[in-house]
């Protein structure tokens, strides 16, 4: 009876778990790598070169490709090792490749632009600093004086009472 109930529970458990094992599987892609497009960058390379087969440049240390719509993109894995094949016998395709001198321009302006709103908000900022420190500042002042005539009420009162006091201690 032991062991019927024994077997029982264990295949009870066998069953319990294989009903909760969790299978992961890996999403497959289908279609040729890339097929559903890389993520494009937001920033143009200020250099960029041929390969032989389209446009590479660098930008922050990533490399990316001139796409469909003249847009820049994140190369994937498999452009990236056909460009370093290429770059093997071209290791000073970085000194012979094109300036893109309107992305150029157009950063410098785009700089300009950011400073100028950096320097907006740093002068509001300190506007608003100036005058959050001059709020506190007169509520310090505020409390200070506040708390001056409580102590001197206090200490008015402390002086009453030593005089009662000592009139009490002087009356025999």
């Amino acid at each position: 009876m032991k062991r019927t109930f024994v077997s029982i529970l264990s295949i009870a458990a066998l069953g319990f778990l294989a009903g909760c094992a969790v299978y992961e599987r890996e999403p497959v892609a289908y279609g040729p790598p890339g097929a559903y497009g890389p993520p494009t960058v937001e920033v143009v390379p200020e250099y960029y070169a041929w390969d032989g087969v389209e446009y590479v440049g660098v930008v922050h240390g990533e490399y990316v490709y001139l796409g469909p719509g003249h847009v820049w993109q994140r190369m994937e894995p498999y452009r990236l090792q056909r460009f370093h094949a290429w770059e093997r016998s071209h290791p000073d395709w970085s000194r012979n490749a094109i300036r893109n001198e309107q992305h150029a321009v157009e950063n410098k302006q785009r700089n300009q632009e950011h400073a100028a709103a950096e320097q907006q908000r740093n002068q509001e900022h300190a506007a608003a600093n100036q005058q959050r420190n001059a709020q506190r500042k007169l509520q310090t002042e505020q409390r200070n004086a506040q708390r001056k005539q409580q102590n001197e009420e206090r200490n008015a009162q402390h002086q009453e009472q030593n005089q009662e006091r000592n009139q009490e201690h002087q009356q025999p």
